[in-house]
């Protein structure tokens, strides 16, 4: 019920589309702490669309207090933010300590999201540098300089050590690796003596490998220093906890193919995506979430007590638990060929508080092992890394029971075109799938193709993730007519195409039919003129025949 001439301006402005006049009336409401918890995602979602020309100091006000919230998801928000730190940075990138430390929001950037600008990450880099300069030069940093120091290493934790280091700090570097190793054997030593070489050090190299190095899992949590302390959570806490975590999880993995152990083989070493916050709407009924997802479809499974889900190759769990989370009467079962990446999942579960969810290390061509059938299966970006996908797809397809319905995601060949052109120039460099050859890469693409869609993608940001985009162990890509020949193979009927909303109503211009969007022939020629529709991956529901 619209009770406000407010919210009358708020319902005209999204029917609209005017999402930057919706976040300005939400700004309001938000700092009068009138703007409900529920409605924040809405919030981000609105914020996203403004430009950096629209931030005034209320919308920066407003921006702070979204990224001091640790249980919202603000990564639409990396573009906006990432420019705006560009813009003020380079104000005086020759005094860049000095305008980092007055920058308010540079920490909680920092601390909240994965920098995702070329021009940022370089500004970021040459503050790393300038800091442990500074240090070789003065011995010491201020108070604000090691507090900027601890953020940094927050978003290295975050992007996984992918920026590039100098020859002069490789050698300043390994000039403080002597100072550790030395001070370290001194009697009585514990980290809190050498916390600023910690601190430096592991703002060069991960600190699961200072822990290891250097012998530092001798030392309580209270012999730590307290700037080190939330990185150490995030990092050697949560490994350890990961690796306890790991007995836990039921296993059913017998013998692998070859295919599928390299797969197995790259997710254990980069458990993919290492997410921290997730997005979550509004609680509701597996009920309301079907009718709204497929209005007019009419399921049976709907009116049970419960609804069984299955996510096939669920990664480190951040759709099962966010199923879970937000489908009331449901219960999820997440199965992964990486025991690394089910405990990442599993340990986030624990500390989400989200109980409905179990993990089984599970090769997808063996789910029958797990002797249940499913109403809801989601296989999201998986099918297409087994060397048989339609193979995989049947086994699922089994496994749904009369009435049930799958969620799909596959890559599309047209939207992967560019892919494998770099994928190509990436075989003829001679660059392997190593943390060193991966850098490489992302320098190279960043001198010679700055704004390639590559760049554009989240996944080049952090290594699993680039890993995962460009240096893949075993990739297929589809065209809609070959989805459709594995759907009638199956013997699955097509329920809905998900797509951006300005490609659905372009695509209607195209095909204004009843029943148009059904046709995966429409969607084929209509591929050909909007390549970038299918960017991610075709994504479709789809139900037994």
């Amino acid at each position: 019920m619209i009770e406000t001439q407010e919210d009358k301006a708020l319902l005209k402005h999204c029917l609209n589309k005017d999402y930057v006049s919706c976040a300005k009336i939400n700004i309001r409401r938000q700092l009068q702490g009138r703007l409900p918890d529920t409605d924040l995602n809405t919030q981000v979602f609105f914020l996203s669309h403004l430009k950096p020309s629209d931030v005034d100091a209320q919308t920066r006000r407003a921006l702070l207090q979204l990224l001091e919230l640790d249980s919202l998801d603000v990564s639409r928000l990396t573009a906006l933010l990432g420019q705006i730190l560009v813009d003020e940075l380079n104000a005086d990138a020759d005094n860049l300590i000095e305008q980092s430390l007055k920058n308010d929001l540079l920490k909680p950037f920092l601390k909240s999201m994965l920098c995702s600008n070329i021009a940022l990450e370089h500004l970021l880099s040459k503050l790393r540098h300038a800091l442990l300069m500074k240090l070789g030069a003065e011995g010491a940093l201020n108070h604000g300089e090691i507090d900027l120091a601890s953020h940094l290493l927050l978003q290295l934790i975050k992007n996984e050590y992918l920026w590039a280091v100098s020859p002069i700090e490789q050698e300043l570097v390994q000039g403080l690796h002597q100072l550790l190793l030395l001070s370290s054997k001194q009697p009585a030593w514990e980290p809190e003596k050498s916390n600023l070489l910690i601190l430096m050090l592991a703002l060069y190299m991960p600190l699961e490998e200072l822990w290891q190095n250097y012998q530092l899992y001798e030392f309580s949590r209270q012999q730590w220093p307290n700037i080190l302390l939330p990185a150490l959570a995030l990092t050697v806490q949560a490994k350890l906890h990961e690796a306890r975590l790991r007995e836990t999880i039921p296993s059913y993995m017998d013998s692998l193919s070859a295919v599928s152990a390299k797969v197995q083989a790259q997710y254990e070493q980069h458990p993919y995506p290492r997410w921290q916050r997730l997005r979550l709407d509004k609680a509701q009924t597996s009920k309301a979430y079907f009718n709204k997802t497929l209005p007019g479809a009419r399921f049976s499974f709907l009116d049970n007590k419960r609804v069984d889900i299955l996510v096939a190759g669920c990664g480190t769990g951040s759709q099962p638990l966010s199923l879970a989370a937000q489908l009331t009467n449901t219960h999820v079962t997440a199965i992964d060929l990486s025991l690394a990446s089910l405990s990442y999942g599993k340990r986030m579960s624990e500390k989400l508080r989200i109980d409905n969810v179990d993990f089984a290390q599970v090769d997808l061509l063996d789910a029958a092992c797990l002797k249940q059938d499913f109403d809801f299966v989601v296989c999201s970006g998986v099918l297409h890394h087994l060397n048989d996908p339609l193979q995989g797809w049947q086994v699922l397809t089994r496994l749904l029971r009369d009435g049930g319905v799958m969620s799909i995601a596959l890559y599309s060949a047209i939207a992967r075109a560019e892919i494998r052109r770099q994928r190509a120039f990436v075989h003829q460099a001679g660059l392997s799938s190593s943390a060193s050859d991966i850098k490489k890469y992302r320098q190279v693409l960043m001198q010679r193709e700055p704004d390639s869609t590559i760049t554009q993608c989240r996944d080049f940001w952090s290594l699993s993730e680039c890993r995962d985009l460009i240096f893949h162990e075993c990739e297929h890509q589809y065209s809609w007519l070959g989805v459709k020949e594995a759907l009638d193979k199956l013997g699955l009927k097509l329920l809905k195409v998900e797509a951006p909303e300005a490609s659905l109503a372009q695509f209607d211009r195209a095909f204004p039919e009843t029943g148009a969007r059904l046709k995966l022939e429409n969607w084929h020629e209509f591929e050909k003129t909007a390549p970038s529709t299918s960017i991610g991956m075709y994504h479709f529901w789809c139900e037994k025949r």
